[in-house]
């Protein structure tokens, strides 16, 4: 009579722990991070985090300063650009802190643009915005309009015509657009950059000597 071979049994560690062919611990298998080596990670990508805004803003005030009127020059361009695609009108509203792009509906009404790359910005400290138009400076009165008075989430701000909304610089859908100059400027700096725009809807960036 055959006799019976026993099951192969599984080896243990010495600790009692059965180990797979594989060499792998029952437990390791399904082991997940502890919350130590998560809190590790978390610190890791603060620091990280910390670093990349750390180099933005120990930039130097005039490099910051070229980088905010390249990206108003864009976001200007890029607002044209739409007027012209889209065949609507679009316009700028700008404030001492911060600038907004609104578009004309159906019912002639200023419509802010309230997500995207158009949507309502402020400018970074210690920067500020001066626009002229055709020769006539929109300076801040005695009561100063900062960007949280331009267009916000709610269309219906304002009056039911949507005039509080009404841009100062306008891009047709012709392709046209209100001159215009739109300076960045920057407190004890020698020179500012200066958007500026012709009645073509050509556009310039350009550094200029402050006033």
């Amino acid at each position: 009579m055959a006799s019976r071979m026993a099951p192969e049994s599984m080896p243990t560690s010495a600790t009692g722990t059965s180990i797979s062919s594989t060499g792998r611990r029952d437990g390791d298998a399904c082991r997940g991070f502890t919350l130590i080596e998560i809190s590790v990670v978390l610190f890791i990508v603060g620091i990280l985090a910390g670093a990349a805004t750390l180099s933005i803003t120990s930039r130097p005030l005039q490099e910051r300063q070229h980088v905010e009127a390249q990206r108003l020059r864009q976001l200007i361009g890029l607002a044209a650009d739409q007027a012209q695609l889209q065949g609507r009108q679009v316009g700028l509203r700008v404030s001492g802190d911060g600038y907004a792009f609104v578009s004309l509906d159906d019912a002639r009404r200023w419509i802010p643009f309230t997500q995207g790359d158009l949507r309502t910005r402020r400018l970074p400290q210690p920067f500020t915005l001066r626009l002229s138009i055709e020769d006539t400076t929109d300076a801040p009165s005695s009561t100063p309009v900062t960007v949280d008075q331009l267009p916000a989430t709610d269309p219906a701000v304002g009056d039911a015509s949507g005039h509080r909304l009404a841009p100062q610089v306008l891009f047709l859908s012709s392709g046209e657009a209100t001159p215009f100059r739109l300076d960045v400027l920057a407190p004890g700096e020698a020179q500012d950059w200066q958007v500026s725009g012709d009645a073509l809807g050509n556009m310039t960036l350009a550094q200029v000597v402050a006033p």
